[in-house]
């Protein structure tokens, strides 16, 4: 390499005080005729709640607002509410569409599809759903296309949970015959 690090000779290895960036690996160093761009690959952020990218790791959580979450290209998003029978269940998550297209699917306990939501809206959404039976009801979040500025889509996903409702009508026990 040159005494200068000017990033022209094929074999610059990137460790010279001068270099431009002396930040990267020698392996980014492309040594393009027009000097040395380093651009390394800006990889899309983890979340507070990965490692959760499938069904068998999602993370568990109750009703509230999960606010600074991202969605990543070929890195979906699970999360599991654990509802009692009768139980409703609403799902939103809110995103700007402009930095990628977030897709929303809700599964029962036995990972049948009770809902989805996939749009081109800033917010998908799904529910309520009754929860026909008790169980961890499943959350699928994920990236349909990544077409912002940075990798990946951040978004909220806010998790509504209402109780069963008392049977308006219910039966009255037969009373004994004498």
């Amino acid at each position: 390499a040159p005494a200068d690090d000017d990033d022209t000779a094929p074999d610059d290895d990137d460790t010279a005080p001068a270099d431009d960036d002396d930040t990267l690996p020698p392996a980014d160093d492309d040594d393009s005729w027009w000097g040395d761009d380093d651009d390394a690959a800006i990889s899309c952020p983890d979340d507070g709640l990965e490692d959760n990218d499938f069904a068998a790791v999602a993370a568990l959580l109750g009703a509230g607002l999960e606010p600074s979450l991202v969605s990543c290209e070929g890195d979906e998003d699970w999360y599991t509410v654990d509802l009692a029978a009768g139980e409703q269940l609403s799902v939103t998550v809110s995103f700007q569409n402009a930095e990628g297209d977030i897709d929303l699917i809700v599964l029962s306990p036995a990972g049948v599809e009770l809902g989805a939501s996939e749009t081109t809206a800033d917010t998908e959404s799904v529910g309520p759903i009754t929860a026909t039976v008790a169980g961890l009801h499943q959350v699928r979040v994920f990236l349909y296309g990544d077409t912002g500025s940075v990798p990946g889509s951040a978004y909220s996903l806010q998790i509504d949970v209402t109780p069963a409702s008392p049977d308006p009508d219910p039966t009255p026990d037969p009373s004994p015959t004498p």
